[in-house]
């Protein structure tokens, strides 16, 4: 068959009626994407609070074997069977809407760009029906992701369940997007005003699943002044070391707390000694970190002290130069 609704992706069962604006010739061919049996059922009223769909692993599972499959049962003899098809009645959007799945269904990277622009043209024609439009959102958050263009992916997704919430394949897809695309964002927090930005930019960032690193600096100049008394004895070293964790503690808190509320999942680490930027480098490189995201001051390089001799600025300028990920810098008025 062309292409099955986004419905029948998950199953191999065929559509059981059709649903589209083509012609009455193409009704040889499969039937059109079909409405689900919820959007069939009449409107009631209720009262009842909305359930949480939850989506398990094994759903989700499920749908990425089945679309390996279908990647793996593609030949290409299949483009040019729907393709001369579509050629003779370019006005039939089910045809261009199967031809658009077929060309998603390689492993070129042009068919699918080409799959894209047939899906965008479909996506402008008013007339659609209610499902097809689904289909048509479904197809271009699959074409999306597979040209590694995740956030208008997750967008297509996000489309769907916002008209129709129910739609558990439109969900799966997006929990499969967000399983495969798990990323680390690292906050680089300091006393700043600065790091306040930059860790609200961070949570911006994230999607769910996604992985926060909160990384404290430790101003050594502070962490001196409350070691005076404590110079030249025995317990100096063990001593510091507790008041750099106790600075930390005090740093990070404020954060980790707004982590807590919201559900965000985070860990956090300390740099303390007195260059921290290789720290961030070994960071970056053990946690496998995809965006470190650190806070600058046009007026950071008038400050005095610790932020004199290694300011946030040379550390966003050493980042650039030496880390293998994205750095995003929040730059403050």
């Amino acid at each position: 068959s062309h292409a099955p609704s986004h419905k029948a992706v998950m199953s191999a069962r065929p559509s059981s009626h059709a649903s589209s604006s083509s012609s009455s010739s193409s009704s040889s061919s499969s039937a059109a994407p079909a409405a689900s049996a919820s959007a069939a059922a009449p409107k009631t009223r209720t009262t009842a609070k909305k359930q949480l769909i939850t989506i398990t692993d094994d759903e989700v599972q499920a749908l990425e074997d089945q679309l390996e499959e279908n990647k793996s049962l593609f030949r290409e003899q299949d483009i040019t069977v729907i393709e001369s098809e579509y050629l003779q009645d370019r006005k039939n959007d089910y045809l261009k809407l199967s031809y658009a799945h077929t060309l998603l269904r390689s492993t070129t990277l042009a068919n699918k760009k080409n799959a894209i622009r047939l899906l965008h043209e479909l996506e402008k024609n008013a007339d659609l029906d209610d499902d097809t439009k689904r289909s048509v959102w479904f197809y271009l958050a699959l074409a999306n992701h597979d040209v590694r263009f995740v956030p208008e992916s997750i967008r297509y997704c996000k489309k769907i369940l916002k008209s129709h919430p129910e739609d558990r394949q439109a969900l799966t897809l997006l929990r499969l997007i967000q399983k495969k695309n798990k990323k680390k964002v690292c906050a680089v927090i300091s006393e700043s005003h600065e790091s306040e930005l930059a860790f609200s930019k961070a949570l911006e960032l994230m999607n769910t699943g996604d992985e926060l690193i909160l990384t404290g600096i430790i101003d050594p100049a502070t962490l001196e002044l409350l070691m005076g008394d404590y110079r030249g004895t025995p317990a100096y070293e063990s001593i510091k070391e507790e008041k750099a964790e106790e600075l930390s503690e005090r740093l990070i808190q404020k954060y980790r707390i707004v982590c807590d509320l919201r559900g965000v999942t985070y860990n956090y680490s300390v740099a303390n000694g007195d260059d921290p930027r290789e720290f961030l480098i070994d960071l970056i490189h053990q946690e496998k970190i995809d965006i470190v995201v650190l806070g600058v001051s046009q007026q950071q390089q008038e400050k005095k002290g610790f932020f004199n001799r290694v300011r946030l600025a040379s550390i966003e300028d050493y980042l650039y130069q030496n880390a293998k990920c994205n750095i995003y810098c929040v730059k403050s008025a």
